[in-house]
C-alpha cells in the first residue's frame, strides 16, 4: 500500500532494491506516456537462458546460494535468481503475488501443452519471471506473437530484458476490459498466472470479459491453481457464457498445481427445431 506522499513503502523499496541488484536491473526511468504502455525501453540483456543479451559477472556471483542449501529440490524445478525475486516479491504483496516460488517447468509444459505455431497471437496474464513464456516459445510461438500482462513494475523490467521482441504492458489485467490489445479478436490463447483465489471477486468477471474480448472464436484461456478446485465459481461461467474442463493435474511443482482450461460455450450454428 501506498503511503500518503505518493512513495512506495519501504519494505517494498529495499524489495526491489534487492531484486535490482540479483538482475543487475538498471533503474526504471518514466517516459512522459501513459501508465499502460508497452515496455520497450533499452537495457542491460540478463536472461543467461535464452541469449537476450550479454550476462554481467556479478549476476552468476550474486545467485542466492542459500536457497538452494536450504530447499535443493527447487534448484532442479526453477532458476535460482527467480526464486528469490519471487520470495522478495511475496513478502512485498503476498496477496497479488499468490505464490513464494515461480511456476515450475513441469507446470509451464502442462498449461502449454495444447499451444503450439498455430495458435498464433497468444495472451499472458501475470507472467512474472517468464516461466510460461519459455514454455511457449519452446512450443513454437513466435516472441513477437506474445504479449504480457504484468502489473509488478519490477517483473515487468526483467521481462522485457528477457523478450524485447514481445509486447509488455506494465497494467493490471482489470484494464484489458477497456483496452482493445489488438484490431480485433485474433489471439488464438491465452495463459494466466494470476492468484483468482486471492483476486477480488469483484475484479474476475472483468478480467475474464477484457481475455475473451480479445480471444478470436474457438480460443481458451488456461489457468492453473494451487490446489484441485477450479478457480472460478460456476455461477460466474454460467453468467458469461463460458465452460471449464480440467487439462490436468501435477505434482512436481511446489506447492502442487492442477490446470484448466477455460472457453466459451459452443452454440448451434444452424437452426434445429429439436431445439426451438
Amino acid at each position: 500500500m501506498a503511503k500518503p506522499n505518493g512513495r512506495r513503502p519501504a519494505s517494498s523499496f529495499f524489495a526491489s532494491k534487492l531484486l535490482r541488484n540479483v538482475y543487475a536491473i538498471q533503474p526504471r526511468q518514466t517516459a512522459p506516456v501513459g501508465r499502460n504502455r508497452p515496455c520497450r525501453r533499452q537495457g542491460v540483456g540478463l536472461d543467461d537462458a535464452t541469449g537476450s543479451g550479454p550476462t554481467p559477472k556479478r549476476n552468476q556471483a550474486a545467485a542466492p546460494n542459500w536457497l538452494a542449501y536450504f530447499c535443493p529440490g527447487l534448484r532442479l524445478l526453477m532458476p535460482a535468481h527467480d526464486a528469490l525475486s519471487f520470495l522478495m516479491a511475496w513478502t512485498v504483496a503476498p496477496f497479488r503475488i499468490g505464490s513464494v516460488t515461480p511456476s515450475s517447468s513441469s507446470l509451464a509444459a502442462l498449461m502449454t501443452s495444447d499451444i503450439g505455431p498455430e495458435t498464433g497471437p497468444v495472451l499472458e496474464l501475470g507472467p512474472g519471471t517468464g516461466p510460461f513464456t519459455r514454455a511457449l516459445l519452446s512450443r513454437g510461438v513466435r516472441e513477437e506473437d506474445l504479449t504480457l500482462i504484468e502489473s509488478d513494475p519490477d517483473f515487468a523490467a526483467l521481462l522485457m530484458r528477457r523478450f524485447p521482441a514481445a509486447r509488455i504492458f506494465e497494467m493490471d489485467a482489470v484494464g484489458l476490459r477497456h483496452l482493445s490489445l489488438f484490431p480485433r479478436p485474433v489471439a488464438g490463447a491465452a495463459i494466466s498466472g494470476l492468484p483468482f483465489r486471492l483476486i477480488s471477486p469483484n475484479k474476475t468477471p472483468a478480467i475474464l470479459e477484457g481475455v475473451f474480448a480479445n480471444l478470436r472464436p474457438g480460443g481458451a484461456l488456461y489457468q492453473f491453481t494451487l490446489g484441485r478446485r477450479c478457480p472460478f465459481d460456476q455461477s460466474l461461467l454460467d453468467r458469461l457464457d463460458l465452460e471449464v474442463a480440467r487439462v490436468g493435474h501435477t505434482f512436481r511443482n511446489f506447492p502442487p498445481a492442477t490446470v484448466y482450461r477455460v472457453a466459451r460455450i459452443k452454440t448451434l450454428g444452424t437452426y434445429d427445431w429439436r431445439f426451438a
